[in-house]
């Protein structure tokens, strides 16, 4: 059965694909590109359903991420990812954060704000070079948007390690309208108002949610704090801090560059097959995917799979909606994940 696409490129070009129980795809003018082995989760042998011309669909690990990321196609996982535009400005939201009605959250992208080129037009990035009064202004439209206090908002200082900081109500609006006298590539929190905020140009973010303990987290996870398992020690965390049990929470996997342009050199996946043994697994090329590495260690750390959804968005493929270190470099700006405790 066809359905539009949920996120597509330009929101306008809601073009049908043709899905199956495990698996979602689109025709590419009716070409596939050969799979590329990648790091990551081995792909699954189910095959998707036959193309509306009659040929034969091709195997799911036949079909690139390539052709995934470029055409819009996406898996199950990102068709509960959603769009919202308030006022211009664009951001994506999980289905299953947004059915609950005790928190708030988005993803944002880079549309919709006031900062100049190079940063227009929704940077949130800290220090970059932006104008101040831009990105105050740009946190002030996305909050509004999403729900938020702008007031509230705590920023990560991020340093590609595994910190993991409990946020209380004295660190309301560091990072944003008072210095961060603390470094933490992730934030967890019990208390009501306060937005965590983590800051992505192409690693991956997660957000987390405790409906029982009434607590959330927000994780920055690059490739660095991938080998170091971060989400795992978020989700240790949030345990011992809150009494969170790891089959209670809701997680959501924001966009981040994908395998299709995320290749690197030995020393990545070097630390990723350290971390992961022989799940990490190395082709002719090494391509790290991020999304998958990142699923691997929240299930192996008690969270349920089908309470994890995915954005599988790829940053570098799509600059048309986010910013992206491997495409733009240095002069460019950056987008958030953020969530809070309804009041």
């Amino acid at each position: 059965m066809a359905r539009p696409s949920v996120l597509t490129k330009g929101r306008a070009d809601f073009a049908c694909r043709l899905t199956s129980p495990l698996f979602s795809w689109r025709r590419a003018g009716g070409i596939f590109q050969p799979y590329r082995l990648i790091w990551g989760f081995p792909p699954f042998s189910a095959v998707a359903s036959p193309p509306e011309n009659g040929r034969s669909a091709p195997p799911l690990w036949k079909i690139s991420f390539l052709d995934l990321c470029r055409t819009g196609g996406e898996t199950e996982d990102s068709m509960s990812f959603l769009t919202h535009e308030r006022n211009g400005l664009m951001w994506l939201a999980a289905s299953h954060l947004e059915d609950c009605a005790g928190v708030l959250h988005g993803f944002s992208t880079r549309q919709g704000g006031v900062s100049n080129s190079p940063f227009h037009t929704l940077n949130l990035g800290i220090g970059r070079g932006d104008a101040q009064e831009a990105v105050e202004e740009n946190y002030r439209r996305f909050c509004a948007a999403i729900g938020t206090d702008v007031q509230c908002t705590v920023l990560s200082k991020q340093v590609h390690g595994d910190n993991v900081l409990m946020v209380t109500a004295d660190d309301a609006g560091k990072g944003l309208w008072r210095p961060r006298d603390y470094q933490a590539d992730a934030l967890i929190t019990n208390v009501p108002g306060l937005a965590l905020t983590v800051f992505s140009a192409d690693c991956g973010t997660a957000l987390l949610y405790d409906p029982f303990t009434r607590s959330v987290g927000a994780v920055h996870a690059g490739w660095r704090g991938v080998a170091n398992g971060i989400l795992s020690k978020t989700v240790s965390e949030m345990g011992r801090c809150y009494g969170t049990r790891p089959e209670n929470l809701l997680v959501a996997l924001g966009p981040c560059i994908g395998p299709c342009c995320f290749e690197t050199d030995g020393d990545v996946p070097e630390a990723m097959y350290a971390a992961f043994g022989a799940q990490a697994r190395q082709g002719a090329k090494y391509h790290v995917d991020l999304r998958g590495l990142n699923r691997l260690w929240l299930l192996r750390a008690g969270v349920s799979a089908g309470q994890i959804q995915v954005c599988e968005l790829c940053t570098a493929c799509r600059p048309d909606l986010f910013w992206s270190h491997r495409k733009m470099g240095q002069r460019r700006g950056a987008q958030v994940a953020q969530i809070a405790l309804r009041r």
